[in-house]
C-alpha cells in the first residue's frame, strides 16, 4: 500500500512540475489527457503576460522589462545578480523592471535572512534576493524544457533543483 501511494504521490507532483496550477492549464490537461494542449495554453498565457508590458511603459523600459521576463526562467531561484540579466543596463533600470514584474503578480521576490528570530523581516537582506517565477508549469514553458524529462527524470537533478525551491 505505502508502494503504491508513493508512486500516485510521485506522478502527481512530476504533473504538477510540468502543468503547474494555473487553471486553463489544468483544465486543458484534465480535458483531453494529454500534455500538448496545456504546453500551447501555457505558451499562450506567456505571451499574454509579454503583451501587457505595455501598461507597464510609463514606469519602466519595455525592452528592459522584456530582457528582466525572458531571463527570469533561467535564473530563478539563484541568487540574483543584476549583470545576470545584462551587464551594460544599469541596475536601476532592471530593478524597476523587476519591481513591476513582482507587482504585476509575475514573480515572487524571496529576501535573505539571517533567521535570528521572529519577525524575519527585522533581520531581511535587501540586497540579497531571489525571484521565482508566478507559476512552475510556466517556467518549465518558458525554458522550453523536455516534458519526458519531468516525467522520467529525478526531479531534483532537472535544473539543478530549482524547481523544487519554485
Amino acid at each position: 500500500p505505502n508502494e503504491v501511494a508513493h508512486t500516485k504521490g510521485l506522478k502527481a507532483l512530476r504533473e504538477y512540475f510540468a502543468l503547474g496550477g494555473m487553471p486553463d492549464v489544468l483544465s486543458a490537461f484534465v480535458d483531453t489527457h494529454e500534455y500538448l494542449p496545456s504546453q500551447h495554453m501555457q505558451l499562450d498565457l506567456l505571451r499574454s503576460y509579454r503583451d501587457d508590458f505595455g501598461k507597464y511603459a510609463k514606469h519602466t523600459d519595455i525592452e528592459v522589462l522584456d530582457q528582466v521576463y525572458s531571463r527570469l526562467p533561467g535564473i530563478a531561484c539563484k541568487w540574483f545578480k543584476y549583470s545576470k540579466i545584462d551587464g551594460d543596463t544599469r541596475a536601476e533600470k532592471i530593478k524597476t523592471a523587476v519591481q513591476n514584474l513582482r507587482d504585476a503578480g509575475l514573480v515572487n521576490q524571496v529576501f535573505a535572512t539571517n533567521a535570528n528570530g521572529i519577525p524575519l523581516a527585522a533581520s531581511m537582506n535587501h540586497k540579497k534576493f531571489k525571484l521565482l517565477f508566478i507559476d512552475i508549469g510556466l517556467m518549465q514553458r518558458a525554458m522550453e524544457t523536455d516534458i519526458k524529462a519531468i516525467l522520467r527524470k529525478d526531479l531534483m537533478l532537472i535544473n539543478e533543483g530549482q524547481l523544487s525551491e519554485q
